[in-house]
């Protein structure tokens, strides 16, 4: 709904935009508020007790945030924001919507064309070339803030 509307909407406001430029900066502002809500709800998720700790042992406001809380909250949204990461660069497709080539919807057409999957395989071959290094570097990133490995 965001690209539509940045991409359909904004001309009426002076500023008109590319296909390529209005997903760019529509899906490049989603991630954002998505991450910053789990990273917001991760640190609700760290146990009071925590604060109350780190205050025991002599830590005030800012410190308490960077060295205590922040790292528990980190390993619990690293998964979180690294499947919505994951969900918007899959978001790229909804870019068709205004007009954007793009890979998946040109192999649909190429393998009607031709009469042959080889083009919607190549293209599944693309996306998984793209998204398992994000799927293995998140896994290994949480077995790493875990302490696992």
């Amino acid at each position: 709904m965001i690209i539509i509307v940045v991409y359909f909407a904004l001309p009426y406001a002076g500023l008109s935009l590319s296909p390529i430029v209005a997903t760019v900066l529509s899906l490049g502002c989603v991630l954002p508020a998505f991450s910053a809500e789990m990273i917001w709800a991760a640190i609700g998720a760290v146990p009071a007790g925590q604060w109350d700790a780190a205050r025991a042992q002599g830590l005030r406001g800012p410190r308490i945030l960077r060295s205590v809380v922040l790292p528990q909250a980190m390993r619990l949204a690293t998964p979180l924001v690294a499947n919505r990461a994951i969900a918007v660069a899959k978001g790229t497709t909804l870019g068709a919507a205004v007009a954007l080539p793009e890979l998946l919807s040109d192999a649909q057409s190429a393998t009607a064309l031709a009469a042959n999957p080889s083009p919607l395989t190549l293209a599944g071959v693309l996306y998984l070339l793209l998204f398992l290094p994000l799927v293995v570097g998140s896994r290994w990133l949480e077995r790493r803030r875990a302490g696992i490995g």
